[in-house]
Order: C-alpha cells, then structure tokens, then sequence
C-alpha cells in the first residue's frame, strides 16, 4: 500500500490542479466573447493557495480510495447503472439542466450575462443550428398544442415532425422517444428532458454494446461509452441532425436482434421485437443520409456479425418467434407508412430542393481526416486559425489508426479468425477508400454513398476503429512489452504529429504541437500496456481527463429559459400573440437568428426557418420562374422592406436567401406584424401604415396595415 500511497501523492497535485484551473476556465469561458484571450490568461492563472491545497487534499483522499476501492465502486456502479441513471436523469429534469447554448440569444437582446442561466462554460454561437433554430423550433410547439402540423413556422401550415423533427402529439412520436418529456414538462424541462435523456441513453446503450463487444470485459466497456460520450464530434453535434438519435438507436438495435437469438424467453423477444422496431424507425427518420448511409453500413456489420456469431445459440420456436418477428414488420413499417402518407408532402417538396435535395456527393480528398483528432483536444478553448469550420473538423478520439492495425494483428499476427474484426475491417477499409478517393457516380449512387459527403464518412470511421480497438485489446493474448510498447507509441505518435501539423498549420504552433504529441504518446502507450494495473488506473484517468477538455467543455451547463421567456421583448410577442393569434409577422433587417426568436412566443413567422419552401408564397413574386433556383431551398430567409419591386438574392451559404420586399407585398403575405431594430414610420404613406406598438431589448415590433379602399353602395 505505500507505493500505492506515494504514487497518489504526485498524482493528487496534478490533478488538484487540473481541476482548479478548469473551473476557472469554465468560469472564464462565460465571458469569452467579452474578454480576449490574453486577458483571460491570467484569470485562468489567478491561484488561490489555501483553496489548491484543500483540493490537493480531497483529491489526495480520493485517489487513495479509486485505489483501494475503485474496483468496488466500478461493480457497484455498474451493477446499479440503470438505477444511477434514472437518479441523475430526474435531478437533471428538477433543477432544468440542459447543455443548450440557448444563452447566445443574450447577445442579441443585450443581458448581462451572468443573466442568462449558464452555470458552467460557455454558449457556442458556431452551434446556431441547435440554439438558434432546433431549440426555437421544438419551443414553438408548446403554442401550436404540439400538433402535426404548424401555422407558427413559416407562418404557413408546414410539417413539424418530418424535417427537423419535432415533438408532436401523435402516434407517430414514439419513433422519437427524448421528444416525450415535451409533451408533459413545461419547456425548461422538457428541453432537460431532451438533453440530458440522450447523453445518459448514449452512455448505457454504449456500455451495454462495450459489454457485447468486449466480452463483457468492464473496464474497456467503461471506455468505450467514454470514448463513444464525450468525443468532440458526438459533443459538437450533439443536439442537431440527429447523431446522437443514430448512435443510440443504432446501437439499441443490435442489442436486441442479440437479446432476440440467445434468449428462450418469449416476453424478452416480444419487449426485444418491439424496441427494435422502435428504434429502426428512430433511426430512418433522422432524416440525414450524410451520417445515415455511412453508419448504416457499421450497423450492418455489426447485424452480420451478430447472425454469423449467435446464430447457432437461437432456437426458434416458430410461433413465438414469427409472431414477435411479425409484430416488429408491422409496428416498423406500419409506422413508417402512416408517417409517409402524413408527411408525404413535405418530403417530396424537400427531394425536389436545389439545396439539399439535388446534392450528389461521389466521395475523396478526406484520406487522412479520420487521423486528425489530435488538434480537437483544444476546440473548446482555442478556435482562432482554424483551416475551416470548427464542427466540421471534430472527429472521434479513437487513438486511430490503432484500433484498425491492432485488428490486423490479432487476425494475422495471433491468427485468430475472430468474425467481428474481419467484418468490422472490411467496413472500416471500405469506408475509408470512400473518403480517401472519389468513385464514378454511380457506384455512389448504387451504394447510397451519394447522399454522404467525405468528411461525413471520415467521422464514422472514426466510430469504427473504436470499436476495433475494444474487441482486439480484449482479445489479444497479451500486453505489449515496456520497451515495444514505448517504441512503438512513439512511431505513430511522430506520424500523427505530421498528418495534423499538414492539416491545422498555424492552428497548431510549437508549444500545443508538443501538448498534442506528449497526449497521443501516453495514450496510446497506456493502451499497449492496459493490461498492467498501473496502466489500467492511470489510461482510465487519462481518458476521463482528456475527454472532459476535447469533449466535456464543448457544451455549457445551462440553467432554465431565462433568456427567452423572462425577457421584455418576449412578453410583448406573447401578448400581442395572445391578443392576435392569427396574425403574421415578418422580421425586417434582424434575419436569423432573431427570425427564430418570435415563434418561441407562439408568433407565426413568415421568414422564420423555412425547412422546405413556398413555392406558391415566393412564386407569387417571381412569375416567370427566373429566381426559382434562389428560393427553392431549405434556408434561413433575411429580409428587407423597400420602397420598390420585390425581388431575391442568394445568400452567402447554399442555405440562405435574402429578400428585398416591396412595403405594398407585405398585404400579400398577409402580414400584420414586424421585428425589426430601425424605425419603419418613414415607409407609412401611398396606402400603408406602419404603427410602432412595442419597443424592448432594442427592437421596435411596428403593425402593419393597408388602407382599403372605400366601396361606394
């Protein structure tokens, strides 16, 4: 125990440290928009010595017992995980915990922000799909009654359920399980609901697929869900286009079919027939092939695995097992049918899009993406010189390539012919030469590959060699030695080291080059050599501690709606709503995300998303069709009253346009409201009237009317 004991002192300092310095930076990170980087260095750096020893105690005391007792507490919580889930879940739900950067709207209404709910971290204005058009939109329902269809966005009946799905009050929402909380919880909670429902859902299904993988193996199973949780791309896109959704029903789906052969139990197979179908029609309707297609071809690795693995272990009893089967087809595609004939519109108008239903992608010029995780690990703390789009560039933290050689070397090294790697390598490489080198078009189209961009299946890849990497450390026959493992880490550390010094540049200067090496290095050294007790303890701290700055500072810890309901400007949306429940209203100069603000007070909004399009409402200006191809998109509308003709210009990305409209066009859209932040009083006259009845957080809301002409009895 004195080894054990000196080991942890050390060990204790650091850590103490570590976690002074990261509460200062979550607390720093509130004002990073405010304060610059080289003045928020030093408050990082601000030490106080009594409050660093205290935690230099507690964490001292604490690693003594991880030691002593961490094998115990790792039984205990796995044993009680489900019990422990549903704890963390409802206090979550009580105290309105979410990791929405639904704060940045303070920003925009000028609060203060240590008045905007944020306990930890920092909003993310670059995650506007989430905060700035998924929140709002989910919000909106609760005044539409969550009803299939909804007159508050777009200002026009439009599908809520279908694209960018959202809560409704219909049968069709049990393919969307973490939308249920909504329909009973008022919407601070329910958007808890939400959140913290699918972090917790993610990290046991992964444990449960850590455990299927790795042979029930605990510790690698614990690392997985880490690894699966917490990596930056699964944090950064964590509450858009559905990937947590995919991972989770994906997953869920192969525990089943598994559940379904190895079990005698019929009620088991019914409960597995039923969630499996549950979680196939979660899955199609994510509604994004970019993920879909390339993670559909890891799940059907996995479902060949699965068949070619158990099959010998399952004893149908026909009519138990046809009828269960047949339950499944029947809750699965009867579902999907109703849905389809429900929605039937929506998705035509969508495939018929120039953006994004006329897209064909053919793959290439992503060879080394999959490797360049390394530089993720400072994204939440440093974005400046990035050589592109934040979110675009995170990746999973898998030790890559490590999970696919070491494969490669149990099957041939240590000739073990074991399924899952041969299946999961064949999909591995597959996917990569996709990514890495363009096909004729159509192979990509054949293979569905069409829908997916490169960059998209680089990031799967990722998932992959993760699951390669849990089943062969689980199967091989043993550890790597001190000096193999040392030599070895340091050979492909140098030559991850130049594929992300060739890909982030000027991102990535000497000293964070080094802090990413000096990562890579005892990461992959520690899982060479896991199997060594120090190693096991020390790659599980590792892990966790790496995690929480690449993955675990992504997202903020946000209190509450305060800054959407609790404002001056939304209480008067929400009474000049109430007053007027059918009135339009169009947002003039403010665009997006403000366009998006007015529908979470229940305000039909014209310019607010428009997830498919118009094409009568915008056709009406443009008869000849000659701007079609401006509108006839999924985009983001800005818009801008003139005295003069109507007319479109695109906008600067592929999901945008902006509209200059005529002050006399507004009668046609039917609009009798308009936020806007500059005075319209000068457009009054030849007709119209605009009547200033509002002005709060720095926006004016105008009423808008056209005289009518007197008709002479």
């Amino acid at each position: 125990m004195k080894w054990k004991a000196l080991i942890c002192l050390p060990l204790s300092l650091i850590l103490a440290l570590i976690i002074y310095l990261t509460w200062n930076m979550g607390y720093t990170l509130r004002y990073s928009g405010k304060v610059p980087v080289a003045e928020r260095i030093p408050m990082i750096l601000n030490m106080n010595v009594a409050t660093a020893a205290v935690l230099a105690v507690v964490c001292y005391v604490g690693l003594l017992a991880a030691v002593k007792f961490g094998r115990r507490a790792l039984g205990f919580a796995c044993r009680y995980r489900y019990v422990i889930g549903l704890i963390v879940f409802m206090l979550c739900i009580l105290f309105e915990i979410s990791g929405s950067s639904i704060s940045m709207y303070g920003d925009y209404l000028g609060l203060d922000v240590n008045s905007r709910g944020l306990l930890f971290g920092t909003g993310r204005g670059i995650r506007m799909d989430e905060w700035a058009t998924n929140t709002p939109m989910a919000l909106s329902q609760y005044a539409n009654d969550f009803g299939y269809f909804t007159d508050v966005i777009r200002g026009t009946s439009t599908d809520a359920f279908i694209v960018y799905g959202q809560p409704v009050a219909d049968l069709a929402v049990i393919f969307r399980p973490f939308h249920w909380g909504y329909l009973f919880l008022d919407p601070a909670k329910g958007l808890s609901f939400f959140w913290c429902g699918r972090l917790i859902a993610l990290f046991l299904v992964s444990f449960e697929m850590g455990m299927l993988v790795s042979r029930k193996n605990k510790f690698w199973s614990f690392l997985y869900s880490m690894l699966l949780c917490f990596s930056p791309v699964v944090q950064w896109w964590f509450a858009i286009n559905g990937l947590v959704e995919m991972l989770v029903f994906g997953q869920l789906f192969i525990l089943m079919l598994f559940a379904f052969l190895v079990t005698d139990k019929w009620y088991i197979k019914l409960i597995a027939s039923v969630v499996a179908a549950i979680c196939g029609g979660g899955y199609v309707l994510v509604f994004y092939p970019a993920w879909q297609v390339p993670l559909g071809y890891m799940f059907l690795g996995l479902f060949i695995w699965i068949i070619l693995e158990y099959r010998k272990k399952w004893k149908p009893k026909w009519k138990i097992d046809g009828a269960c089967i047949a339950i499944f087809f029947l809750i699965l595609a009867g579902g999907l049918l109703y849905i389809f004939l429900k929605s039937q519109d929506a998705v035509l108008a969508v495939l018929n899009t120039v953006y994004p239903g006329s897209r064909v992608e053919t793959g290439g010029g992503c060879l080394l993406q999959p490797l360049q995780y390394g530089g993720n690990i400072f994204f939440s703390l440093i974005s400046d010189n990035l050589p592109g789009i934040l979110c675009e560039m995170t990746e999973f933290f898998d030790f890559s390539p490590l999970g696919i050689l070491a494969a490669v070397w149990v099957i041939f090294g240590e000739k073990c012919r074991d399924k899952f790697l041969i299946v999961m390598t064949v999909i591995c490489a597959g996917l990569w030469c996709y990514a890495a080198v363009p096909v004729p078009e159509f192979v990509a189209k054949i293979t569905l590959l069409s829908f997916s961009q490169a960059g998209r299946t680089a990031q799967v890849i990722g998932f992959v060699n993760l699951l390669l990497l849990v089943r062969a450390a689980t199967l091989m026959q043993r550890n790597a030695g001190r000096l193999l493992a040392a030599l070895f880490a340091a050979v492909l550390t140098g030559g991850l080291l130049v594929v992300n010094h060739k890909i982030y540049g000027a991102y990535l200067p000497l000293l964070m080059l080094a802090a990413v090496g000096i990562t890579l290095f005892v990461g992959i050294y520690l899982v060479l050599r896991w199997r060594a007790p120090y190693a096991k303890i020390l790659l599980g701290l590792f892990v966790c501690g790496m995690l929480f700055y690449s993955g675990g500072l992504a997202n903020p810890v946000q209190k509450g709606l305060y800054v959407v309901y609790e404002t001056e400007l939304m209480g008067e949306i929400q009474k000049i709503t109430e007053d007027d429940p059918e009135g339009k209203w169009i947002c003039d100069m403010v665009g997006y995300p403000m366009n998006n603000y007015t529908i979470m007070g229940g305000a039909p909004t014209i310019d607010s998303i428009n997830v498919y399009p118009d094409m009568e409402r915008w056709g009406m200006f443009d008869q000849d069709g000659t701007q079609k191809d401006v509108y006839n998109r999924y985009a983001h509308i800005d818009v801008e009253i003139v005295d003069g003709s109507t007319s479109f210009q695109s906008g600067a990305m592929a999901d945008s346009f902006k509209v200059f409209l005529d002050k006399h066009d507004l009668d046609k859209l039917e609009v009798s409201y308009i936020l806007t932040n500059r005075e319209l009083e000068g457009f009054s006259g030849n007709g119209v009237t605009f009547e200033r009845v509002a002005e709060e957080n720095g926006y004016k809301i105008y009423h808008y009317e056209k005289e009518r002409e007197k008709i002479n009895g």
